[in-house]
């Protein structure tokens, strides 16, 4: 068995399900963790996780007693952690105007206080050792916000503050902090957008990436090179505008302000988020 041990919240589905199955085939000790028991049990069910090298733990990452309680079971496994992978994010779709107080607090709940409290348990673990690797999804949105997703938007932008301030600290204590900024994934999450007319814009790019995408990513260079920051997006030019636009925000305002680039993003996003709606129906009905 690999003798290194890698945490990863979000099991369940999405993301975080299929790199239980990437890191547990290359015999990495998983600990996989989730909200939602029956979906987790489901996925452990489903896809065969090994019981020699994954462990399935049901936990909410928002309370800070359970970080320290799921910390306590892994740790009559594991002497030690050498990932931790905060994946598990929260993503309603709504404009600006349109967001109640419970929209709010789970953007910020789930994507921010739950992260940060994943980085803190992992941080503190690792340091006992003066070595570790914390890896963060953020999101392209992180960079290029769009104005349906702003609540989600917020949440990643705050995760790349913190994260930066943590790869900071950490440096000294040979702690790597990666930030992961992939565009819109094929998920689960990603099909609910394709019910929102607000969430039009998460479709901009037109080639959505792929769970095996992000394990390539991980596994090509990521584990090894530790950078702090990738952007993972198979679309060159939105690549170059969300570099663009952290540089210069007010430029991000006058180009949306701008009529015919407004609609002409607008209605690229609105054809690929029908034809990504084809495609999932498609596939349900195979």
């Amino acid at each position: 068995m690999n003798n290194k041990t890698v945490w990863i919240t979000g099991a369940a589905s999405g993301v975080g399900r299929h790199l239980v199955g990437a890191f547990a085939k290359r015999d990495y000790f998983v600990f996989a963790c989730d909200i939602n028991a029956e979906a987790l049990a489901l996925a452990a069910q489903e896809d065969r996780w090994p019981q020699n090298n994954v462990i399935p733990h049901v936990m909410d990452i928002c309370d800070e007693p359970q970080w320290r309680e799921a910390q306590k079971i892994l740790a009559t496994h594991r002497p030690s952690l050498d990932i931790m992978l905060n994946i598990a994010g929260y993503l309603r779709p709504g404009f600006p105007t349109d967001l109640t107080n419970t929209d709010i607090d789970k953007h910020l709940n789930i994507n921010v206080k739950g992260l940060i409290l994943g980085c803190q348990t992992a941080a503190n673990w690792m340091q006992q050792n003066n070595a570790g690797h914390i890896i963060n999804f953020c999101s392209l949105a992180s960079l290029l916000p769009t104005p349906g997703l702003s609540a989600y938007s917020t949440s990643k932008f705050a995760v790349r503050g913190y994260s930066t301030s943590l790869a900071a600290q950490l440096a000294e204590h040979n702690i790597a902090v990666t930030l992961l900024c992939p565009d819109a994934i094929a998920t689960p999450m990603l099909d609910l957008q394709t019910q929102h007319e607000s969430a039009a814009l998460t479709f901009s790019s037109g080639n959505e990436l792929t769970t095996a995408d992000i394990e390539k990513t991980l596994f090509s260079g990521v584990l090894t090179k530790r950078p702090f920051e990738v952007l993972i997006c198979k679309n060159t030019s939105m690549k170059i505008m969300a570099k663009l636009f952290l540089v210069s925000p007010a430029l991000f305002v006058k180009v949306n302000n701008t009529p015919a680039i407004k609609n002409f993003m607008l209605k690229r996003a609105e054809k690929n988020q029908q034809r990504y709606l084809r495609k999932i129906q498609h596939q349900k009905n195979q």
